[in-house]
């Protein structure tokens, strides 16, 4: 695995938002100003994040993730062109 997915999946495990915005500033990921919109796409990460064999995030996170996001009115889909 090379750095650059080692250092997502460790930063969006971590679900802090320091080590998420290091990260995105270490790579030059813009991310959003507003803070609700950053929130829901880290959720949404976390979500995809998931699938993925051998995945850092525990089932725990993802529900904590889909509910924050159906909550805020998201939807939990990656894909589909809903909000």
């Amino acid at each position: 695995m090379d750095d650059f997915i080692k250092e997502r999946n460790e930063a969006f495990a971590s679900e802090d938002e320091n080590k998420i915005k290091a990260y995105c500033a270490k790579y030059n990921i813009k991310i959003p100003r507003n803070k609700e919109i950053f929130w829901a796409g880290v959720h949404k990460a976390i979500l995809d994040l998931f699938l993925y064999e051998n995945s850092s995030i525990s089932p725990e996170q993802y529900n904590k993730s889909y509910n924050w996001l159906v909550e805020h009115g998201y939807s939990p889909k990656i894909i589909g062109g809903e909000k």
